[in-house]
């Protein structure tokens, strides 16, 4: 009987002994590894807001709100995505890829045409973590819109910074003090000698990452309009332009690189030369702008400029003209236009 237990003993022992040594060869399996899809390029990932926002363009209208990889907050997108259906209520992930157009550009275009190439995500906006619960407030990136009274000055007043431009005098209803005011109300026409009153649609992007720093005015309707007094009627004698400079000059290259340039057909971007007060102002392609320059009237040239702030689509295409046109140091007239150059490359060119 000691003989069969001293076997069986020996038995468990062997079979534990190779239970072990398995557990210890036997492989880990591999747990699969989710393939992510790498992003093409010139494609960038954009989240588009569930609502769309007012903005300005030629008319009031609704843009897209969109937030790019690496923004913390939504700005007004003004343009157009190519194959991209929006839904309002939904919150959108898509990749865009965004190409410059081939020139001629009209002045009041984007220089970009976007493309919809994937859309990654699309979320009913009850289930977008960042939706806000309070109903009044607006979702991030938003507009608001009021509507205010405000009274108009029979006088504009001079504009700081600007002695020679001058800009209208405002206040709200129950200040007492009028003040200067920077803003386009679109729609307004200003007379000189009446007071008016006038209902205005005050629309401003909340968010402070935007670039459009200011309030949009539109006119409703004019509540009241009355004379204080009759403006003197004045007879001015037209001079002759003091230099060649002094012209209204229509924008009608950029030249980027030595490889590269916008062709512009349209009067939409504008440069005026007073050499007498040693001023210039003009058109760009969303905002006006003035200042000053200097020339030796045979080739130094220098401008310094000062823009409005009104945010537009074609910013890029903006940005690009006023850094052009203030580095610019020396200029040509020939066959009725005028180059600039910074230094001895060819940056603009007007006629």
């Amino acid at each position: 009987m000691k003989k069969y237990s001293l076997l069986f003993l020996l038995f468990i022992s062997i079979f534990s002994y190779a239970q072990t040594a398995k557990k210890i060869t036997k492989k880990p399996v591999k747990k699969p590894v989710a393939k992510t899809q790498a992003l093409p390029k010139d494609v960038q990932v954009w989240t588009i807001d569930a609502e769309r926002a007012n903005c300005e363009g030629v008319a009031p209208m609704k843009c897209l709100l969109v937030k790019k990889q690496g923004q913390n907050a939504f700005e007004l997108f003004y343009d157009a995505i190519i194959g991209f259906d929006y839904q309002e209520g939904f919150v959108y992930t898509v990749w865009v890829k965004e190409e410059m157009k081939t020139p001629p550009i009209p002045a009041d275009a984007s220089i970009y045409n976007y493309t919809l190439v994937k859309v990654v995500s699309k979320k009913p906006l009850a289930k977008y973590s960042n939706t806000i619960n309070n109903p009044t407030k607006p979702l991030s990136g938003m507009n608001t819109s009021t509507t205010k009274t405000l009274i108009i000055n029979e006088s504009k007043g001079q504009c700081e910074g600007n002695p020679d431009a001058k800009c209208l005098l405002i206040k709200e209803q129950g200040k007492k003090e009028f003040e200067i005011f920077y803003q386009p109300i679109a729609g307004f026409t200003f007379e000189e000698g009446y007071r008016q009153t006038i209902l205005v649609n005050e629309r401003y992007v909340a968010n402070p990452m935007i670039k459009q720093v200011e309030p949009i005015y539109t006119l409703v309707k004019v509540i009241k309009k009355e004379l204080i007094f009759t403006p003197e009627i004045t007879i001015t004698t037209i001079e002759k332009p003091k230099t060649p400079l002094d012209k209204k000059w229509f924008l009608r290259v950029i030249k980027d690189t030595d490889t590269s340039r916008f062709d512009i057909e349209d009067n939409g971007v504008f440069l005026e030369i007073r050499s007498e007060e040693s001023k210039v102002n003009g058109k760009a392609p969303c905002n006006t702008y003035f200042g000053g320059f200097k020339s030796d009237f045979i080739s130094s040239f220098q401008a310094i400029t000062f823009s409005t702030r009104m945010y537009c689509e074609n910013m890029k295409f903006e940005d690009l003209y006023f850094s052009k046109l203030q580095n610019a140091n020396r200029y040509e007239l020939k066959e009725g236009k005028l180059f600039l150059y910074k230094d001895d490359k060819l940056v603009l060119v007007f006629d």
